[in-house]
């Protein structure tokens, strides 16, 4: 399965955020708050790639929670998109997607969205419509992962 990730154009403190794989294509509108979502990503995937561990970027979209969960075991990674359709009751959560690869084809997705999501416009444009700074540093650091194991 290749997964496919897209960011729009950041407004009012609102991210928009499309994930496709295969038949599926899920849309998020991601809050700047409470949670970093962007730095949340960035240091997941970074995890994924090096430590077996769970790793957890949370989307608040005002009232519910999405968690982009990365859980790496050995020398695979499981990605998994669940929504909390109960407001804090796991019981409640509904997984949305999952897919299972190595590392690096499950990160590079995602990497390569953030970078060009960094490209499009000067930090201090995107800084002022997300209300947050883009986590360029964190960012430079997943890169150079990338580039050590591709």
């Amino acid at each position: 399965m290749t997964i496919k990730i897209i960011f729009g154009s950041a407004s009012a403190g609102w991210l928009p955020v499309k994930v496709m794989a295969e038949r599926q294509e899920l849309s998020f509108s991601v809050s700047y708050t409470p949670n970093d979502f962007l730095s949340e990503l960035v240091g997941a995937l970074s995890g994924a790639l090096t430590y077996d561990r769970t790793y957890v970027a949370t989307i608040n979209e005002e009232p519910v929670l999405s968690s982009w969960t990365f859980r790496r075991a050995s020398h695979t990674v499981a990605f998994a998109i669940a929504t909390d359709v109960g407001r804090g009751m796991p019981l409640r959560s509904r997984k949305l997607l999952e897919h299972l690869g190595q590392p690096l084809p499950i990160v590079l997705p995602f990497w390569r969205a953030l970078r060009e999501l960094e490209s499009r416009q000067p930090a201090q444009h995107f800084e002022a419509r997300w209300r947050r700074p883009f986590p360029s540093v964190e960012l430079e650091k997943l890169t150079m992962q990338v580039r050590l194991l591709g």
